[in-house]
Parts: structure tokens; C-alpha cells; sequence
């Protein structure tokens, strides 16, 4: 599933893959796709469920917040 959403939304990021769905089990995935943004400290500052075009500009906004925070 995951593969089939990234040909169609290539991402220009690194993705992680846990093969054994370990992380999946301690996140509570239930959707695919789902993001998590987690900062520098390990916290997690927010959780996004499945993807729409609509939501893309305020996670990319989250992500550059968390990028530019010194915390």
C-alpha cells in the first residue's frame, strides 16, 4: 500500500520501514497513510491520518516550524 501511494505522491524525503510492524503497534497505526511529526526532543507534535491535497501546506508549514525550532 505504502508503495502504491508513493508513485502517486513522491516524497522527497526519507521514509523508514519497520518490516516486523513493531512501530506501527506502538503508534497505533490504523490508516494508511499516516505522519507523525515528532521534534527534537522525541515529542510528537502531530499526527496526520490518511493524506488529502487540502492538508499538505499546514504539515509542510509543521514541519518547517519544527525545523527552525532550537528545542
Amino acid at each position: 500500500q505504502a508503495a502504491l501511494f508513493l508513485q502517486k505522491h513522491p516524497a522527497s524525503f526519507l521514509i523508514a520501514s519497520d518490516i516486523n510492524g513493531e512501530t506501527a503497534k506502538q503508534y497505533g497505526l490504523t490508516v494508511m497513510p499516516s505522519s507523525w511529526i515528532i521534534d527534537r526532543k522525541g515529542n510528537i507534535i502531530s499526527h496526520t491520518i490518511g493524506f488529502k491535497e487540502a492538508d499538505q501546506a499546514g504539515i509542510e508549514s509543521t514541519i518547517q516550524q519544527a525545523l527552525a525550532s532550537k528545542r
